[in-house]
Protein backbone atom coordinates (compact mmCIF):
# COMPACT_ATOMS: atom_id res chain seq x y z
CA UNK A 1 0.00 0.00 0.00
CA UNK A 2 1.44 3.43 -1.47
CA UNK A 3 1.88 6.06 1.67
CA UNK A 4 -1.05 8.88 1.60
CA UNK A 5 -1.12 11.28 -1.23
CA UNK A 6 1.63 8.68 -3.21
CA UNK A 7 0.17 7.96 -6.53
CA UNK A 8 0.04 3.99 -6.78
CA UNK A 9 1.95 2.99 -10.47
CA UNK A 10 -0.54 1.53 -13.34
CA UNK A 11 1.01 -1.52 -13.72
CA UNK A 12 0.70 -2.84 -9.86
CA UNK A 13 -3.37 -1.75 -10.04
CA UNK A 14 -3.51 -3.80 -13.14
CA UNK A 15 -1.74 -6.61 -12.20
CA UNK A 16 -4.03 -6.55 -8.94
CA UNK A 17 -7.26 -6.40 -11.46
CA UNK A 18 -5.87 -9.47 -13.56
CA UNK A 19 -5.48 -11.81 -10.47
CA UNK A 20 -9.09 -10.54 -9.13
CA UNK A 21 -10.24 -11.83 -12.70
CA UNK A 22 -8.55 -14.90 -12.88
CA UNK A 23 -9.17 -15.96 -9.51
CA UNK A 24 -13.15 -15.24 -10.32
CA UNK A 25 -13.50 -16.76 -13.73
CA UNK A 26 -11.07 -19.89 -13.26
CA UNK A 27 -12.46 -22.88 -12.16
CA UNK A 28 -11.19 -23.86 -9.02
CA UNK A 29 -8.93 -26.96 -9.08
CA UNK A 30 -6.84 -28.96 -6.53
CA UNK A 31 -5.63 -26.81 -3.70
CA UNK A 32 -7.37 -23.73 -5.04
CA UNK A 33 -10.68 -25.85 -4.46
CA UNK A 34 -9.87 -26.64 -0.74
CA UNK A 35 -8.94 -22.84 -0.26
CA UNK A 36 -12.12 -21.87 -1.75
CA UNK A 37 -14.32 -24.56 0.06
CA UNK A 38 -12.85 -23.08 3.50
CA UNK A 39 -12.64 -19.31 2.60
CA UNK A 40 -16.79 -19.82 2.10
CA UNK A 41 -16.92 -17.89 -1.52
CA UNK A 42 -18.91 -19.90 -3.11
CA UNK A 43 -21.58 -19.86 0.08
CA UNK A 44 -21.47 -15.86 0.05
CA UNK A 45 -22.03 -15.84 -3.93
CA UNK A 46 -25.15 -18.49 -2.97
CA UNK A 47 -26.26 -16.65 -0.40
CA UNK A 48 -26.34 -13.16 -2.71
CA UNK A 49 -28.42 -15.12 -5.14
CA UNK A 50 -31.18 -16.03 -2.67
CA UNK A 51 -31.40 -13.01 -1.13
CA UNK A 52 -31.74 -11.00 -4.74
CA UNK A 53 -34.26 -13.31 -5.57
CA UNK A 54 -35.91 -13.34 -2.00
CA UNK A 55 -35.89 -9.15 -2.69
CA UNK A 56 -37.49 -9.75 -6.00
CA UNK A 57 -40.59 -11.56 -4.74
CA UNK A 58 -41.08 -9.38 -1.47
CA UNK A 59 -41.00 -6.24 -3.47
CA UNK A 60 -43.17 -7.98 -6.60
CA UNK A 61 -45.72 -9.28 -3.06
CA UNK A 62 -46.39 -5.47 -1.92
CA UNK A 63 -47.30 -4.08 -5.53
CA UNK A 64 -51.39 -4.87 -5.86
CA UNK A 65 -51.32 -3.46 -9.30
CA UNK A 66 -48.23 -6.63 -10.24
CA UNK A 67 -50.12 -8.97 -8.63
CA UNK A 68 -53.36 -8.22 -10.20
CA UNK A 69 -51.75 -8.30 -13.47
CA UNK A 70 -50.43 -11.78 -13.15
CA UNK A 71 -53.86 -12.90 -11.51
CA UNK A 72 -55.28 -11.74 -14.90
CA UNK A 73 -52.85 -13.05 -17.30
CA UNK A 74 -52.65 -16.75 -15.56
CA UNK A 75 -56.45 -16.46 -15.76
CA UNK A 76 -55.76 -15.25 -19.76
CA UNK A 77 -53.72 -18.16 -19.84
CA UNK A 78 -55.74 -20.90 -18.04
CA UNK A 79 -58.94 -20.02 -20.74
CA UNK A 80 -56.54 -20.37 -24.17
CA UNK A 81 -55.41 -23.73 -22.97
CA UNK A 82 -59.17 -24.75 -22.14
CA UNK A 83 -61.35 -22.97 -24.66
CA UNK A 84 -62.25 -26.32 -26.23
CA UNK A 85 -63.72 -27.46 -22.60
CA UNK A 86 -64.68 -23.97 -21.42
CA UNK A 87 -66.55 -22.79 -24.68
CA UNK A 88 -69.83 -24.24 -25.17
CA UNK A 89 -70.09 -23.68 -29.07
CA UNK A 90 -68.20 -23.45 -32.13
CA UNK A 91 -67.06 -19.61 -32.33
CA UNK A 92 -67.92 -19.51 -35.83
CA UNK A 93 -71.32 -21.30 -35.89
CA UNK A 94 -74.32 -19.50 -36.62
CA UNK A 95 -77.25 -19.78 -35.55
CA UNK A 96 -81.05 -18.59 -34.90
CA UNK A 97 -80.51 -16.97 -31.85
CA UNK A 98 -79.19 -13.45 -33.25
CA UNK A 99 -78.45 -10.42 -31.18
CA UNK A 100 -79.85 -12.26 -27.77
CA UNK A 101 -78.73 -10.99 -24.50
CA UNK A 102 -76.54 -12.91 -22.15
CA UNK A 103 -78.15 -15.67 -20.10
CA UNK A 104 -77.84 -18.94 -19.07
CA UNK A 105 -76.80 -20.31 -22.87
CA UNK A 106 -75.14 -17.33 -23.73
CA UNK A 107 -72.75 -15.90 -20.89
CA UNK A 108 -71.94 -12.80 -23.33
CA UNK A 109 -74.83 -13.06 -25.72
CA UNK A 110 -74.84 -13.72 -29.23
CA UNK A 111 -73.93 -10.96 -32.11
CA UNK A 112 -75.61 -10.09 -35.55
CA UNK A 113 -75.24 -13.91 -37.05
CA UNK A 114 -76.18 -15.80 -34.11
CA UNK A 115 -72.58 -16.40 -32.92
CA UNK A 116 -71.94 -17.00 -29.49
CA UNK A 117 -69.76 -14.04 -28.18
CA UNK A 118 -68.38 -16.07 -25.18
CA UNK A 119 -66.96 -18.34 -27.49
CA UNK A 120 -65.72 -16.05 -29.68
CA UNK A 121 -63.66 -14.58 -26.53
CA UNK A 122 -62.50 -17.49 -24.84
CA UNK A 123 -60.82 -18.79 -29.13
CA UNK A 124 -59.86 -15.54 -29.70
CA UNK A 125 -57.66 -15.31 -26.81
CA UNK A 126 -55.40 -18.02 -27.91
CA UNK A 127 -54.84 -16.27 -31.01
CA UNK A 128 -53.89 -13.07 -28.52
CA UNK A 129 -51.65 -14.93 -26.46
CA UNK A 130 -50.00 -16.64 -29.86
CA UNK A 131 -49.18 -13.26 -31.67
CA UNK A 132 -47.82 -11.45 -28.30
CA UNK A 133 -45.59 -14.27 -27.24
CA UNK A 134 -44.57 -14.38 -30.81
CA UNK A 135 -43.88 -10.46 -31.57
CA UNK A 136 -42.10 -10.12 -28.03
CA UNK A 137 -39.35 -13.19 -29.10
CA UNK A 138 -39.15 -11.08 -32.69
CA UNK A 139 -38.37 -8.38 -31.47
CA UNK A 140 -35.93 -9.76 -28.46
CA UNK A 141 -34.01 -11.25 -31.34
CA UNK A 142 -33.71 -8.20 -33.30
CA UNK A 143 -32.98 -6.52 -30.58
CA UNK A 144 -29.97 -8.65 -29.34
CA UNK A 145 -28.82 -8.65 -33.57
CA UNK A 146 -28.67 -4.70 -33.52
CA UNK A 147 -27.61 -4.32 -30.42
CA UNK A 148 -24.84 -7.09 -30.49
CA UNK A 149 -23.64 -5.85 -33.87
CA UNK A 150 -23.95 -1.82 -33.37
CA UNK A 151 -21.33 -2.26 -30.02
CA UNK A 152 -19.16 -5.02 -31.88
CA UNK A 153 -18.81 -2.71 -34.90
CA UNK A 154 -18.47 0.51 -33.26
CA UNK A 155 -18.46 4.18 -35.05
CA UNK A 156 -20.20 4.33 -38.49
CA UNK A 157 -22.51 1.09 -37.93
CA UNK A 158 -23.29 2.22 -34.18
CA UNK A 159 -24.37 5.27 -35.04
CA UNK A 160 -26.44 4.06 -38.44
CA UNK A 161 -28.10 1.34 -36.83
CA UNK A 162 -28.92 3.23 -33.34
CA UNK A 163 -30.53 6.00 -35.64
CA UNK A 164 -32.93 3.48 -37.35
CA UNK A 165 -33.50 1.81 -33.84
CA UNK A 166 -34.71 5.85 -33.20
CA UNK A 167 -36.52 5.68 -36.37
CA UNK A 168 -38.62 3.07 -35.15
CA UNK A 169 -38.89 4.08 -31.65
CA UNK A 170 -40.59 7.30 -33.07
CA UNK A 171 -42.78 6.30 -35.43
CA UNK A 172 -46.28 5.15 -32.67
CA UNK A 173 -45.90 8.88 -31.38
CA UNK A 174 -45.80 10.46 -35.18
CA UNK A 175 -48.87 8.83 -36.16
CA UNK A 176 -50.56 9.86 -32.57
CA UNK A 177 -49.48 13.19 -33.42
CA UNK A 178 -50.99 12.99 -37.06
CA UNK A 179 -53.94 12.03 -35.15
CA UNK A 180 -54.62 14.87 -33.42
CA UNK A 181 -53.41 17.11 -35.86
CA UNK A 182 -56.21 15.61 -38.04
CA UNK A 183 -59.06 15.81 -35.11
CA UNK A 184 -57.81 19.26 -33.78
CA UNK A 185 -56.64 20.84 -36.59
CA UNK A 186 -52.74 22.41 -37.43
CA UNK A 187 -54.12 25.32 -34.94
CA UNK A 188 -52.65 23.28 -32.02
Amino acid sequence: MPPHGEIQPATQSAEYAASKLTRATVPPTGQQHSRRQHDGLGQDLQGARQSTSRGFWSRFYRQPAGLLGTALLMLLVVLALSAKQIALYDPFATSNDVLQPPSATHPLGTDDLGRDLFSAVVHGARVSLLVGLVSAFTATVIGVVVGGLAGYSGGFVDDALMRVTELFQIIPRFFLALIVVALRGSSI
